[in-house]
């Protein structure tokens, strides 16, 4: 999906630089008119491509006809009787073709450099580029409107487990009320709905029942119509929608007069007021907007129904901070006025776009370290390896350099030789880099958005200019580094004797220490960076292995959703009676799912197996708590019908599974835990027979006391932790004011039971959405295999820097010993035994890889034992490898040195 964006900034502000300022105005107006058409036609991402391609174009256009005015400004005289020698000498600095041609021969004439370089460079460039755009787009993007780092998302946050607490539309009132900082505030809930158009067509489509202030926020005006006005949100406001533009394209044939026009929605008619530009889907991935009901303007914090998040426009003038101080303010008034529901909620504000990617989330927070530690080790890495390539070359072309210097050869354009030569190398691993980068980021959202009912629309796939530009700089950087550098180095003046020894027939410059000190330094490097990442994998993606014994290929699962309005009552009793109704439909459609062939059995909870719980504080009476840490007074909670445990094959390790006469009434008067519960908390105590109680934070609490029944075995409870990390408290599905989930296990192929199960729920009721009917493994697996993508990207990185560490010691080990071939031939001349030869030059190179891996593992040995917690079997594997490539490296040139005649060697030598 597209989005509104304005002009890239720095490709704007390069045209407004290099146009003359009498034609700026106009030529920068109609390009900016042209991109957002574009926007709107063809989508972002072509139209910034367009509008850099048009910049480039302009700019250059304009700056070449300045410095061609400039050079016909100067006096005839100057430009003619400028000295020949000068001007062949500048012109002999230019970058030519030419320069590019006998670059890309030098790479054809050493293909290893080529292998190695092309590899070690596109690797660090594909990893920088690849966790630039996915922060650029995922981490901290930007939303595509106008300003859009000026909307801002608040949110309460538990401070007893720092996990989002509930927000309820009381509480953004209060903020509405109270923030001086914030020039609009409004909030929303997303939601399933289906519509019926006028032929009775039905949809299933994701919903949004925002504040109309939204709008004013976003400034982004419809491209038919109106948006949603404050008049909308009245208890009493017409039923009223504004439609996406796909939804318009697809359902409605892009009808130039659906403005007026009904759909219905939850057996009401709504009279379709706007269509929102393409690409325009907030405040997630939205196709329709309703307004958000506000049943009376007096409910105070912590009253009315729940919302999924609050949202504002910082005034003019105000920064975020400010925002931010005022917000903490309001905060501390909340939890001191109403402790009850306040205490321990603390109000949190960002940019909207980088509030909904929770980076201070721990899981996320985990997740960055790791892949940021990483990438530096790869990076590390691959620059020592890049820069003992480049050692190995420069010492090998000392004859040539010195050659072309006899020549004339100035030094500047050596290095400009040198430096085309880089560049294409560069270049070449630049567009690998990009294209595997690009290749990772389309991976990874498709697996985010398997995971999630959609991802927001800003997040993007392809690369933005910044990423672009961050691989033009490395690319550069790198050229400048591996060619100019080491050109400068080798001719300057202290090389003057080498190249005369290398015109002589010497074999050039001298390493001596430096090798060694390279590679005892690339080994430590390598060692101790590559098991400290492997140590840091470990553990996170064995955090997410599936392990409760559940098969859940044989179940199906479904989220059940009534689309029907919200109910005006605003209260416990009113929802409890809302629910009470809702209840009795769906569990007709799960005795009539139960009557299909093939089906085991039926149940329904607000949470599945492997499917993430909420976190909820709780108290347990009479009882003190044991020491949990962050556990001890906070657990995941389910609500589930009786037979949930028995559906999916786990049994009762102490006590008894909930019955039919659990779930009478509203109120939950039973529980069950599981045994990390009971080992968390309870210690050696008696379960069965405890009393605990939720904290009163919504209706679904209630503040009722409900006795322990029962104890089960550790599921999956939270994606991010392994089965029994959690303690987990299960009660009666009585009354909810979350979603409902259906699982059904079928003897057969859940996903061929799809079809059958959404006619079932048809025919039960219109407007009961069956949503993503998916088998269990598909919805539990799907946070896995983000994390499992996640590993394999990590995994890759730790092989390549492997590959890369050893063909860096393997290279630099072989062309040291190569510079002994002439020394070991003097003397296996002079009588010295082959044997004592070759011990002498592998002792030097097992030293050499032993101090480096002693140098590498020493700074893991420290407290807690980092390098031996996981086993010592990485640190092992990866010393092993890197000694035996080393002992490699030496074997080849000291055999080619031992065949050499002790003539040639004792010519060669004098």
């Amino acid at each position: 999906m597209t989005s509104i964006s304005q002009p890239p900034r720095l490709a704007r502000r390069l045209v407004r630089w290099a146009l003359p300022e009498d034609r700026r105005g106009d030529i920068v107006g109609d390009l900016d008119e042209v991109f957002r058409r574009r926007s709107r036609e063809q989508g972002r991402v072509r139209a910034r491509w367009w509008y850099w391609r048009e910049a480039v174009v302009f700019s250059g256009r304009f700056l070449g006809e300045r410095l061609r005015e400039r050079w016909r400004r100067r006096p005839f005289s100057e430009r003619r009787d400028r000295p020949v020698a000068s001007s062949i000498g500048r012109r002999s600095l230019g970058f030519s073709l030419l320069d590019l041609k006998l670059g890309v021969r030098m790479l054809l004439k050493y293909p290893g450099l080529t292998l190695v370089g092309t590899l070690a460079m596109s690797i660090a460039i594909a990893t920088v580029a690849g966790f630039h755009a996915f922060t650029e787009h995922v981490v901290g993007p930007h939303l595509p409107v106008p300003e859009g780092d000026r909307v801002v998302g608040i949110w309460n946050v538990d401070v007893g487990g720092g996990s989002r607490g509930r927000q309820t539309l009381g509480d953004m009132l209060a903020w509405r009320r109270e923030l001086e900082s914030l020039e609009d505030v409004g909030t929303f809930t997303t939601h399933q709905r289906v519509i019926f158009s006028a032929d009775g067509r039905a949809r299933s489509v994701r919903a949004a029942r925002i504040s109309p202030s939204a709008f004013r926020m976003l400034r982004v005006p419809p491209l038919l119509g109106r948006p949603l006005v404050d008049d909308d949100e009245r208890p009493d406001g017409p039923a009223v929608a504004v439609i996406a533009f796909d939804l318009w394209q697809s359902e409605f044939g892009a009808d130039p007069e659906i403005v007026g026009k009904t759909i219905r929605m939850g057996g009401v008619p709504h009279a379709i007021v706007g269509v929102m530009p393409s690409g325009f889907a907030f405040p997630i991935n939205e196709q329709l907007w309703t307004p958000f009901r506000i049943p009376s303007a007096n409910l105070g914090p912590g009253a009315g129904p729940p919302v999924r998040f609050t949202i504002g426009r910082l005034s003019t003038g105000v920064t975020l901070e400010e925002a931010e101080a005022e917000l903490q303010g309001v905060g501390s008034r909340l939890a001191a006025g109403y402790p009850v529901t306040h205490q321990q909620l603390r109000p949190q504000i960002n940019a909207y776009a980088a509030s909904f990617m929770d980076a201070d989330e721990p899981s996320t927070v985990k997740m960055l370290r790791v892949l940021r530690i990483l990438i530096v080790v790869v990076l590390i890495i691959a620059a020592v390896n890049v820069g003992t390539l480049v050692y190995a070359r420069t010492a090998a072309r000392v004859g040539e350099i010195s050659v072309r210097k006899a020549l004339g050869a100035s030094r500047q354009r050596i290095a400009v030789q040198l430096f085309a030569e880089a560049l294409v190398l560069a270049s070449l691993a630049g567009a690998l880099g990009i294209g595997i980068a690009m290749w990772a980021l389309k991976k990874v959202m498709t697996t985010l958005t398997l995971s999630s009912e959609g991802t927001p629309y800003w997040w993007d796939t392809g690369m933005g200019s910044g990423t672009v530009l961050v691989v033009v700089g490395l690319v550069l950087l790198s050229a400048v580094l591996t060619g100019v550098f080491p050109a400068l180095a080798i001719t300057g003046r202290r090389a003057g004797s080498s190249l005369q020894r290398a015109g002589a027939g010497d074999s050039g410059l001298r390493f001596g220490r430096g090798a060694s000190a390279i590679v005892v330094t690339q080994v430590a490097i390598s060692l101790g960076a590559l098991t400290l990442g492997g140590t840091l994998l470990g553990p996170f993606i064995e955090d997410y292995a599936m392990d409760d014994g559940i098969a859940r290929e044989e179940y199906l699962s479904a989220e059940l959703r009534l689309d029907r309005e919200p109910s005006s009552s605003d209260g416990s009793e009113g929802r409890a009676a809302e629910f009470a109704r809702n209840a009795e439909i769906w569990r007709e459609l799960g005795r009539r799912v139960s009557r299909e062939p093939g089906v085991l059995g039926v149940t329904f909870a607000t949470r599945l197996p492997g499917v993430e719980h909420p976190v909820q504080s709780y108290q347990l009476e009479g009882f003190p708590l044991a020491s949990g840490g962050a556990y001890s007074n906070r657990a995941r909670v389910a609500w589930i019908e009786p037979g949930y445990f028995g559906l999916f094959g786990v049994p009762m390790r102490v006590g008894r599974a909930f019955n039919a006469g659990d779930v009478t009434g509203s109120e939950a008067r039973v529980a069950i835990v599981n045994e990390a519960f009971v080992r968390r908390v309870l210690g050696s105590g008696e379960p069965i027979g405890q009393r605990i109680q939720l904290e009163p934070l919504d209706d679904r609490a209630s503040g009722q006391w409900a006795e322990i029944v029962g104890v089960v075995p550790d599921l999956m409870v939270d994606m991010g932790s392994a089965a029994g990390e959690w303690p987990a408290i299960y009660f009666p599905l009585v009354t909810t004011a979350g979603a409902i989930h259906l699982a059904v296990h079928l003897r057969e192929d859940p996903s061929q039971f799809t079809g059958r199960l959404r006619a079932i729920g048809g025919g039960l009721d219109a407007s009961l959405v069956l949503h993503r009917p998916r088998t269990l493994e598909e919805i539990a697996g799907a946070p896995v295999k983000v994390m499992r993508l996640f590993g394999l990207g990590i995994g890759l990185l730790v092989l390549a820097a492997l590959v890369l560490s050893t063909a860096g010691v393997y290279s630099l080990m072989s062309f040291t010993v190569s510079q002994r071939t002439r020394e070991i031939g003097i003397r296996t001349a002079l009588g010295a035994h082959p044997r004592r030869v070759v011990s002498d030059v592998f002792s030097r190179a097992i030293l050499q890889l032993l101090l480096g891996t002693a140098l590498g593992l020493t700074p893991l040995m420290g407290p807690g034992d980092l390098l031996f917690q996981y086993g010592p079997w990485a640190p092992m594997g990866i010393a092993g490898i890197m000694l035996i490539m080393g002992l490699a490296a030496c074997g080849n040139p000291v055999s080619r040195a031992l065949r050499i005649q002790p003539a040639e060697a004792l010519r060669d030598g004098g």
